[in-house]
């Protein structure tokens, strides 16, 4: 309903999805739980869409509108310390690829957004390598440059996508060798209402 509001008040020519959270192996060792995975996906998968749906048929009346939807290379290939992110960004990779297809023809274009590791309060919590790591504002600025010029993907780092992408095409055994040696360990967020005190 404030969504509906909002737009009543005046257009939305862009809407950006970018609310996230991230779990994972704990630096105990102690792994993801279900609970963690599925708030994970109720935050990055379904909060885009109940961001994103009430927005949609303003902008395919006017038959013009853009949606970002930030998701994350994770996306691409499940990582072992963190499955429910992963899950959770390769949902709404999904949701945008199918949005896109489905709303291009009505004047909306859909800007699906992958990237990898960048400097964050979230990605800072992510203990172990961290492969082509970008200064925030390169993130934002190629993440910008992109949403304006009406890129339907994406995607950086190129190596690290690609990686991703081809590890995918690998027999299981294989691709699972090779992105155990992205392993990493996740500091529980201080601002969750289960964090140790």
């Amino acid at each position: 309903a404030a969504l509906a509001e909002f737009a009543a008040a005046g257009p939305v020519d862009l809407v950006i999805a970018n609310a996230g959270m991230s779990a994972g192996r704990r630096p105990d060792g102690t792994p993801e739980d279900r609970h963690a995975a599925t708030a994970q996906i109720a935050v990055n998968l379904i909060g885009a869409i109940n961001l994103v749906e009430p927005l949609l048929p303003a902008m395919r009346a006017r038959g013009a509108g853009a949606v970002a939807l930030i998701a994350s290379l994770a996306g691409l290939r499940g990582l072992p310390d963190c499955p429910g992110y992963s899950a959770s960004k390769a949902g709404l990779i999904a949701w945008g690829e199918a949005l896109r297809a489905a709303q291009a023809p009505r004047g909306i274009a859909v800007s699906v957004v992958a990237p990898g590791f960048f400097a964050s309060a979230m990605g800072d919590r992510f203990l172990g390598r961290r492969p082509f790591l970008m200064p925030l504002d390169r993130a934002a600025d190629r993440i910008a440059r992109g949403i304006v010029a009406g890129a339907p993907r994406i995607v950086f780092p190129a190596p690290l996508a690609w990686g991703l992408r081809l590890g995918a095409l690998l027999p299981a055994r294989l691709s699972d060798r090779a992105i155990r040696l992205l392993r990493f360990r996740v500091a529980p967020d201080p601002r969750a209402p289960d964090a140790p005190r």
